[in-house]
């Protein structure tokens, strides 16, 4: 497969969070059971991919590599760590809810906590997004039976991507316009890195 048609299906992966985005449309006000019920959705579909498919095949890889499966399992779980120590640091690098709520013009300090919340998640996502670009360029550019298929599961994991940033987006600035755009702008970083 040549690089423009590579590159247009890792956009299109990326893009796929804008369709969560599009959530907001079906809703009128999120509260606080709309908030829960979206974030407790997309944190299960992204942990059902992460610990049924991507963990055993990460083990099974290092374990091919020569990795004792103890050893294997541990690399593993050493990379879940080094990722939730990076989004913690994410987390603390935000200003807090009041300044936020002040310097955004965010009515109260729920709707500030969840901008908040919806500003970690989006930069976890562009971290997480910038090398799942590469690999969805470079399998679509090596194999037109791969990669194809690669850029459609990426496109369905980001949907619920999506919905974890612009839900809480929506209810903090009451803006769908916002909310579908942050949830376009975390799927940017995939077009990004194929870059």
């Amino acid at each position: 497969m040549d690089m423009h048609t590579a590159l247009l299906l890792t956009t299109l992966a990326g893009l796929s969070t804008g369709l969560g985005g599009l959530v907001v449309w079906m809703v009128r006000a999120p509260g606080p059971r709309v908030m829960a019920f979206s974030q407790g959705f997309a944190a299960g579909v992204m942990m059902t991919v992460s610990l049924s498919e991507m963990l055993p095949s990460a083990v099974e890889a290092y374990a091919n590599a020569g990795a004792v499966p103890v050893g294997a399992a541990l690399r593993c779980a050493s990379l879940c760590a080094a990722g939730m120590l990076v989004a913690w640091l994410l987390e603390k690098s935000l200003p807090g809810e009041e300044a936020l709520a002040r310097r955004l013009s965010v009515p109260s300090k729920t709707r500030a906590a969840a901008l908040r919340g919806a500003l970690a998640t989006m930069a976890a996502i562009v971290l997480h997004n910038l090398p799942e670009g590469i690999l969805t360029l470079f399998t679509n550019a090596a194999s037109s039976a791969l990669g194809p298929s690669l850029a459609l599961a990426i496109a369905l994991h980001n949907i619920p991507e999506g919905i974890a940033v612009a839900v809480p987006v929506y209810y903090a600035t009451r803006s769908r316009a916002k909310s579908l755009a942050l949830a376009l702008g975390s799927g940017l970083a995939e077009p990004v890195g194929a870059l």
